[in-house]
Order: C-alpha cells, then sequence, then structure tokens
C-alpha cells in the first residue's frame, strides 16, 4: 500500500515539473515570436517595440533559467523548431555539454541589418542549482555577438572545459567562424579563461573569417575529443578556405599549434 501511494506521488510530482515547463515554453515562446512579429515591420516606434520584446525575452529567460533546474535539460521543441508557425522560419539556437552541466542559449535580436546581431545566455549548474547569465558583448565596438552551435565537453588538466563553436554573420557576405572556452570553478562560470597559446599571447578564443556566397555555414572548427585538438580551417590570401587545418593540441598547459 505505502509503495503504491509513493509511486503515485512521484508520479503526480512529474506531471506537475512537465506541467510548470510547458508553461515556462508557452511563456517564452509568446516573448519570443513579439520579436519576430516587430522584426517584420517597418514602421515609426517598431524598432523602439523591437528592442523593448528583446529585453523582456531576455530578461523571461534569464529568470527561469536561474531558478529553474529541470530548464537545464529540457528540450524547448517549439522555441528551436525551424518553423514557429506565423512569422518567419528563424529560430533559436539551443546547446548542450554532454555532461548536462552547461547550456548556451542564442538567438537573433532582428536589431541589426545584414550585420546581424545575436545576444546569448549562458546556463550552467552547481550542485543542484542552475545560474545563468548574459554573455558580454562589446556593443559599442560594434560587436554584433554570435550564435554558438555546439559544446564539446573536455577534461584537461584535471578540470572539466568546455570548447564552444559559434558563427558571426559580419554581414551580407562575410561570417566568422570560432572557438570559446569555458569552466566553471568557484561555483562560477568563468567565459574567460585563456588556453589557446597563438602567436599574440594566450586567448580564449580563436576562429578565421570567409566569405560566402550562400547561407551554408562550411567548412568549420573541429574538435578531437579523444586526442585534444583544436582543428581550424586554413584561409588563403584571397579569402577563400583551404582543406588543411592549423592544429592546437593540448600539451598539459595549452592548447599550442603543432605542425
Amino acid at each position: 500500500m505505502l509503495k503504491s501511494i509513493s509511486i503515485l506521488f512521484i508520479f503526480l510530482a512529474l506531471n506537475a515539473c512537465g506541467q510548470n515547463m510547458m508553461a515556462i515554453e508557452k511563456r517564452l515562446l509568446f516573448h519570443y515570436n513579439k520579436i519576430l512579429y516587430w522584426s517584420g515591420k517597418d514602421t515609426t516606434g517598431s524598432y523602439d517595440s523591437l528592442n523593448k520584446e528583446n529585453e523582456k525575452f531576455k530578461k523571461t529567460l534569464l529568470h527561469y533559467t536561474s531558478t529553474v533546474l529541470a530548464t537545464l535539460t529540457y528540450p524547448f521543441d517549439s522555441l528551436t523548431a525551424p518553423n514557429h508557425g506565423i512569422f518567419v522560419t528563424d529560430n533559436i539556437n539551443i546547446t548542450t555539454s554532454a555532461d548536462k552541466n552547461l547550456r548556451i542559449y542564442s538567438w537573433d535580436t532582428w536589431e541589426g541589418g545584414t550585420m546581424h546581431d545575436f545576444d546569448n545566455i549562458v546556463q550552467y549548474k552547481v550542485g543542484n542549482k542552475v545560474y545563468s547569465k548574459v554573455l558580454f558583448r562589446a556593443a559599442e565596438e560594434g560587436d554584433p555577438g554570435c550564435f554558438y552551435s555546439t559544446v564539446y565537453t573536455s577534461a584537461l588538466d584535471n578540470k572539466v572545459y568546455y570548447l564552444a563553436l559559434f558563427i558571426a554573420v559580419l554581414d551580407s557576405k562575410d561570417i566568422s567562424h570560432g572557438i570559446r572556452l569555458f569552466t566553471i570553478e568557484n561555483n562560477q562560470l568563468n567565459d574567460t579563461v585563456k588556453l589557446i597559446q597563438t602567436s599574440s599571447g594566450l586567448k580564449n578564443a580563436i576562429g578565421f573569417e570567409l566569405t560566402y556566397s550562400s547561407m551554408v555555414l562550411n567548412p568549420k572548427i573541429l574538435y578531437d575529443a579523444e586526442n585534444k585538438i583544436i582543428k581550424v580551417p586554413a584561409v588563403l590570401e584571397d579569402g577563400t578556405v583551404s582543406d588543411k587545418f592549423i592544429q592546437y593540441k593540448f600539451t598539459g598547459k595549452y592548447f599550442e599549434e603543432v605542425k
């Protein structure tokens, strides 16, 4: 009898959690669809309305991702679907680390022009609690931001690091690909950790720029987790990308270029 009651309580708790997450997703989708609505308008005051909706969405997402543990693994299918139904065929990109301790949310604010303007929220777990923060962008310097497509998880020097691939749309013909390092230490996210040794010093991120004639976002930076090697496509002087890679191997303390 007691066992049956316990199973019933577990079932009810899981059901309540699922309903709660559906309500959260519905609210986020409501705000995001407002962004898409105003992004398609070109009237007096539409840009201000778009900016306000972006701030509302960001504030709402930041709230839930820093208070509700289940958001770290919830799929949010309606947000990541390739078509939101009534506005445009754009979506929010959500990428999660293999150990389920870090997740990055990226979306186009539609406040840019041909230089797309992206915002990002990074969510991470410490113990049984979740935290989140907005990734800093040097907006005053014309930094358009980027969207993160993949997060690799790698144990380096007895610490877990997250290597996140990102893409920035610079204008109608130029994009950049990059990889950025994160780690969780002292119960906080370190998004400026520098482990990549380059000719100009230690870096938190590296990448390359290329000119494209379509939205096919290739080639890509690769990470060989088994051998701990970052592979960055080599760009030729004319702006085209070769089939060769510049490789940075983790040698015990830093990623260093190897031939």
